[in-house]
């Protein structure tokens, strides 16, 4: 790739001194991250430079998190889940400046996400794995405050464990957050969800999909 597209991409309003100095400075940078023990004039192996082109070395094993990610969830199993969930840290580069023009990148992989705990997160209520169950809510609720299913989870849970009162402080958590910053009330799924389970005649939602909207 040529440093003007690279320069192009990274630093669009950047003058074109100005972004060549970003350039040289981001692959010093990055050689000496990947590496740090490199001799002293020798040629970098992972990144490449002929002249005015950079590429990745082709004889370089490369592991890309996000390739990993996808992959785990592809395993379908509950531990693959897991690993997939561990491995993601929060939009897709969300904070760099290049993020315009990964749009469709970043919602696939937060979608990805949302779709992996919700299979998680229903394998751990129907195997009585209430622990596991509650901190895959905190996580999504930490990638999406809004997201009701996620709290219909928590109540569930802990109308399971007898915690009649966090059942009652999980909904009112749940109405302020949407009213105060969304000023929208809940939805009325979450509000029958709710009076279901502090009925009388208290009964066990069927578990279908927590995460996913219907």
């Amino acid at each position: 790739m040529h440093k003007d597209q690279i320069n192009e991409w990274l630093w669009p309003e950047s003058a074109g001194d100005n972004s060549a100095s970003y350039l040289k400075v981001i692959y010093n940078a990055a050689n000496q991250v990947l590496e740090p023990d490199r001799p002293r004039g020798e040629d970098p192996f992972f990144i490449e430079r002929r002249q005015e082109s950079y590429r990745l070395n082709p004889k370089a094993r490369l592991i890309v998190d996000a390739d990993l990610f996808v992959q785990k969830i592809n395993q379908a199993s509950p531990c693959g889940l897991e690993n997939a969930l561990s491995l993601y840290r929060g939009r897709y580069l969300t904070d760099s400046p290049v993020s315009e023009w990964l749009t469709i990148e970043e919602q696939y992989y937060h979608q990805q996400f949302m779709l992996a705990a919700d299979r998680l997160l229903s394998h751990y209520i129907e195997t009585d794995d209430y622990s596991q169950a509650l901190d895959t809510t905190y996580q999504i609720l930490n990638e999406d405050p809004f997201w009701e299913a996620a709290y219909r989870a928590q109540m569930l849970i802990f109308h399971k464990l007898g915690q009649n009162s966090m059942v009652h402080e999980v909904y009112h958590r749940c109405t302020e957050m949407l009213s105060e910053q969304l000023n929208a009330p809940i939805s009325h799924e979450t509000e029958d969800f709710f009076q279901h389970l502090v009925s009388e005649n208290l009964f066990s939602p069927k578990i279908k999909s927590f995460v996913t909207p219907s």
